[in-house]
């Protein structure tokens, strides 16, 4: 079993899949599984829409390549498991990691502490949902925006309280208003009724349409993402994943 790096702390990736509705078939990225564990296989072979199979398909190559790339962890050890939460975690290993995706963009971290992220694209919502599942105080920030800044503070706050309760792994269980976030001047507020525990927050700009938050235990984060195509993660993997599945 190969040992993970000292030095190694997060690491935050982004993959844009672009045009992944103009894909005629997923024929051609079937070879790719060969990497991927026999359940997840299984999984991805009952997918029927090709933009859940690539999202999927890209989520599972892009945690597998940090993971064998920053850790020092060889592919073949890679065995990933969930929690009683559906949190995903690896087998052996003290190395945390998390995934999200939306519209044309999959997204990952990797750390020794506990994490989350989240991505979402920014489309048109009703806000007033927020009323049933965030804090009163979140609620009147939003309605107290001007009009056509609402939904982008709607987007922020959600992916910053997702990326919350996926790290600490107890999903959708978290009542989403025993926690609140306020922004202010690019400073996030964190106020928290659910845990004692300490968590930490970064946003990250990656594209106009879409918002994204990480969090965890441990304060330091990296100053900037580091973003991929999909080009990139197939042709590592073909390369890295490859080699490890045969060294």
């Amino acid at each position: 079993m190969t040992s993970i790096s000292e030095e190694s702390f997060m690491y935050v990736v982004c993959v844009r899949i672009a045009g992944i509705e103009q894909i005629t078939s997923i024929n051609e990225y079937m070879h790719y599984l060969k990497f991927l564990s026999k359940e997840k296989k299984e999984r991805l072979s009952r997918f029927n829409r090709k933009e859940d199979f690539l999202r999927s398909l890209v989520s599972d190559l892009l945690t597998r390549i940090m993971l064998v790339e920053k850790f020092n962890l060889s592919n073949m050890d890679i065995r990933i498991s969930s929690n009683s939460y559906g949190k995903p975690y690896l087998d052996g290993h003290s190395v945390e990691f998390n995934v999200s995706h939306s519209g044309e963009w999959v997204a990952a971290v990797v750390s020794r502490f506990p994490v989350g992220i989240d991505v979402e694209e920014i489309q048109p919502i009703n806000v007033d949902i927020a009323r049933s599942f965030f804090a009163e105080k979140e609620y009147a920030e939003i309605v107290a925006k001007a009009e056509d800044e609402k939904l982008t503070y709607f987007f922020d706050l959600w992916t910053l309280k997702e990326s919350y309760i996926k790290a600490c792994g107890q999903g959708l269980s978290v009542p989403l208003n025993l926690f609140s976030f306020s922004l202010e001047n690019e400073k996030i507020i964190f106020e928290n009724n659910h845990s004692q525990e300490h968590y930490y927050f970064r946003q990250y700009q990656m594209h106009n349409q879409y918002k994204l938050a990480v969090c965890s235990s441990y304060p330091d984060f990296p100053s900037e993402i580091t973003t991929w195509s999909l080009e990139q993660v197939l042709d590592t993997a073909k390369k890295l994943l490859y080699a490890e599945r045969n060294g």
